[in-house]
């Protein structure tokens, strides 16, 4: 498979491009799917590009939902206007063409980490213990 050239943008420009690209992945894919290595392919830059812009993968999994977020908020938000009934219909209609359209990223955020997460080589539940 062909690696797209890479291009050199400006700092600003290059992690935007990243946020959007992984805000883009996650409406296919879980949380625990948007690796670092699948996005440097998509984007075409070294995994060592990622990390510096986002420290690690938690800190881009953070900013990815962070902004997944925004972009639900203002997809939903309500038009101005006088009638309120069709306000909330506006943004209902908006809410649930973003979980149709974002999925696999949604049930991933929704149904959050499962309780019993190893941690120390133990559940959550007992990480008191680590």
């Amino acid at each position: 498979m062909a690696s797209s050239p890479r291009v050199r943008l400006d700092p600003e420009t290059r992690r935007e491009q990243l946020l959007e690209l992984g805000v883009r992945l996650l409406a296919t894919r879980s949380l625990d799917q948007l690796s670092i290595e699948t996005l440097s392919e998509e984007a075409g830059v070294s995994r060592g590009l990622l990390y510096h812009y986002f420290g690690n993968k938690q800190q881009f999994h953070e900013a990815v939902v962070r902004r997944a977020a925004d972009d639900l908020i203002d997809a939903t938000s309500p038009p101005p206007g006088e009638d309120q009934l069709e306000r909330l219909a506006h943004s209902m209609e908006a809410y649930l063409d973003y979980v149709v359209d974002n999925h696999e990223g949604y049930l991933s955020l929704v149904r959050g980490q499962p309780a019993a997460t190893k941690r120390c080589g133990r559940s959550t539940r007992s990480h008191a213990r680590c």
